[in-house]
């Protein structure tokens, strides 16, 4: 996402959880390139499809339901390494705007699981990560 000329990174926007390399499908073969995207505009921000996701750690499977998606407020726009306000919302504007709400991200929420014992899982960097459509 580019705001005021100057490239924005996630940080920008808050997550608690950040999913790189990934098709809206959840295959690591699918490539990204500018003719996909044009046949396929979902897989530019795949995360809007999802229905849950399956994050597995040490064995144990996390699963997230999607609940609703993320509307955004003027937060986005102040860089989070200098502290100066730019204009991130309004490129997102351009393009994510749904019901005069600009939506960037999706909230999840955990869907119970008797397999974790202490009710406790740690998800960490590198955990794999299956997404559901």
């Amino acid at each position: 996402s580019q705001g005021w000329g100057k490239q924005v990174d996630s940080r920008h926007f808050r997550p608690n959880i950040v999913i790189s390399s990934m098709s809206s499908y959840g295959n690591d073969d699918y490539q990204q390139d500018s003719v996909n995207e044009n046949y396929y505009p979902d897989r530019i921000h795949p995360e809007d499809f999802w229905v849950k996701i399956v994050i597995s750690c040490e064995g144990t499977d996390l699963e997230l339901s999607a609940i609703g998606k993320c509307a955004r407020c003027q937060m986005v726009d102040i860089d989070p390494t200098s502290g100066m306000k730019g204009n991130t919302l309004r490129a997102l504007a351009q393009y994510r705007r749904e019901r005069g709400k600009i939506n960037f991200g999706t909230f999840f929420a955990g869907i119970e699981n008797e397999s974790i014992n202490d009710g406790n899982i740690w998800v960490a960097e590198g955990c794999a990560v299956k997404p559901v459509r």
